[in-house]
C-alpha cells in the first residue's frame, strides 16, 4: 500500500538488545507496535481491512487501534498501529473516529522515523524498527501523556539506559576520532552510566523542542518540581530487576539527563 512502517515499543527494544545482542531482557513484550505513516483516516482503516481482509488477523473489539494476528500461534498477539502523519491534530496527537474518546500523542514519531535502524530477520524479511534512542524517546512521551497508566516506560528506558553500552557502543569509548571518547576519563567511570550518557547524547537528534522539554522535566531533580524519587520508585517495583540501589537508579537517569546536555543546543 506504498505506507512506512516501523516496530515501536518494547518489541524493537527486543529485537535489538536480546536478538542482534544477546542481552538478556527483564521482561518480554506480548504484543507487537508499529507506528504506521498515514495521510487520511480512510487510508487507515483500508489497512485494517486489508490485513484483517488477508485471514491472518482479525479486529479487536475492544482496542480501534488493535488488530489480532491469528496465523499459527497458540495464542492471538496483539498487533497495535499507530498513526501518525497527516492526521495529526496541530498539537501532535490523534483522535480514533468516530468518537474520538481514545486520544494518543504521537509527538517525535516524525523525528524518529527518519532514524530508523534495518534488521535483516532472515533472506526473505528485513523489518525497520526504531533505534533504542528512539524506543525511549517515544516511551518518554508516553509515558508524560498517560503517567498513571505508562510506569512501565520508566522501567523500559531505565533498562534500555543501563544496557545501552552493550547495544553496540562500546567502541565509541576506545574510537580516538569519536567525540564520546571523553567519558573515559571521568574518575568514577562505569559501563552502565557511561552508557545512558550516550543514550542521552544519541537522543538529542530526535528531539524537538516539545519532546526535549517533556524528558528534561521528567528526568528533573529539583527538590520542587522534580520527580526522581518517584521515577527510582517505578524502576525498584519492577519485580524482574536484579536492585543495585536506589543511587545507581539516580545516577543512571542523572546521566542520561547530562547526555542530553553535553550536546549544544
Amino acid at each position: 500500500m506504498g505506507m512506512n512502517a516501523f516496530v515501536i515499543g518494547a518489541a524493537a527494544r527486543d529485537l535489538i538488545f536480546e536478538y542482534v545482542y544477546d542481552a538478556r531482557i527483564q521482561r518480554a513484550t506480548e504484543d507487537l507496535d508499529f507506528g504506521v505513516a498515514v495521510e487520511t483516516w480512510a487510508d487507515y482503516d483500508s489497512l485494517k481491512t486489508q490485513l484483517i481482509g488477508s485471514k491472518k488477523f482479525k479486529k479487536d473489539p475492544k482496542q480501534e487501534q488493535r488488530i489480532l494476528w491469528t496465523e499459527k500461534v497458540e495464542q492471538d498477539v496483539p498487533i497495535d498501529l499507530v498513526p501518525y502523519g497527516g492526521l495529526e491534530t496541530s498539537e501532535s496527537t490523534i483522535a480514533f473516529p468516530p468518537s474520538e474518546d481514545f486520544k494518543m500523542s504521537t509527538l517525535g514519531f516524525r523525528e524518529v522515523s527518519q532514524n530508523l535502524l534495518t534488521l535483516e530477520i532472515s533472506k526473505e524479511l528485513s523489518v525497520d524498527l526504531a533505534s533504542p534512542a528512539g524506543v525511549a524517546l517515544l516511551k518518554f512521551v508516553a509515558y508524560n501523556d498517560r503517567p498513571a497508566q505508562r510506569r512501565r516506560d520508566i522501567q523500559d528506558i531505565f533498562f534500555i539506559a543501563e544496557n545501552y553500552m552493550a547495544a553496540g557502543n562500546e567502541d565509541r569509548l576506545y574510537n580516538p576520532q569519536s567525540n564520546d571518547a571523553d567519558l573515559l576519563e571521568n574518575e568514577s567511570f562505569d559501563y552502565r552510566t557511561a552508557g545512558a550518557r550516550l543514550l542521552g547524547r544519541d537522543i538529542v537528534p530526535l528531539l524537538n523542542n516539545e519532546t526535549k522539554s517533556i524528558v528534561l522535566r521528567i528526568l528533573d531533580e529539583s527538590p520542587r518540581s522534580g520527580s526522581m524519587d518517584q521515577l527510582i520508585d517505578i524502576v525498584n517495583k519492577n519485580p524482574f530487576r536484579d536492585t543495585d540501589g536506589d543511587e545507581l537508579v539516580k545516577r543512571i537517569f542523572r546521566d542520561l539527563a547530562n547526555g542530553i546536555g553535553d550536546v549544544p543546543a
